[in-house]
């Protein structure tokens, strides 16, 4: 019976091996990028404009209207109700609504810290309120129509020197762009 090889690996061999696992892992590091960045205005918008659309998409499929609200904290979401819009006309401090009629509001997405919100909506310009308590919530600004309709808007967010712009018809594809420089 021939005597078994017990030789191990050759260093240059284990050389080999040890410079191809740090090439795949190097690859694998350089591909997920930075752990630790904070997502730029063009990514926050993208996540926002998916969650809106996803608002609005219930509203269609449960035949049920959302109302979308954005405030400087970030996207919440509540079932319709018209008298949401009954105050529109009044000082943006009055065209609020007290939590016991209220229907449940639910945060759909939070800005980052530092964002500087601008809103537009059917293309007149729309005061977006501070964060605020849970008892006194902004009344909604987008209406989801359970038709598949939605309110036009635009909304463009700063963050740091990165300014990007959301862009959501009534019907139809919605866009995301990047604007520019903060001045």
């Amino acid at each position: 019976m021939p005597a078994a090889n017990t030789q191990g690996m050759s260093l240059i061999e284990t050389l080999v091996v040890v410079v191809i696992v740090s090439v795949l892992a190097g690859t694998a590091v350089l591909r997920l990028g930075p752990m630790n960045d904070e997502p730029s205005s063009y990514e926050t918008l993208l996540a926002a404009g998916q969650r809106v659309e996803h608002v609005c998409q219930q509203a269609m499929v449960l035949q049920q209207p959302r109302a979308v609200g954005i405030d400087g904290q970030g996207l919440y979401w509540s079932v319709w109700r018209s008298s949401d819009w009954l105050d529109v006309g009044q000082p943006s401090g009055a065209a609020t609504q007290t939590a016991p009629d209220d229907p449940a509001r639910h945060r759909i997405h939070s800005w980052p810290a530092g964002v500087s919100v601008r809103l537009r909506v059917e293309g007149a310009r729309v005061d977006v309120p501070s964060a605020q308590p849970p008892d006194r919530l902004a009344t909604p600004q987008i209406h989801c129509g359970s038709l598949g309709e939605r309110s036009a808007f635009e909304l463009t967010l700063a963050q740091g020197a990165s300014v990007a712009r959301l862009l959501m018809p009534s019907v139809g594809r919605w866009s995301v762009e990047w604007v520019g420089q903060s001045s």
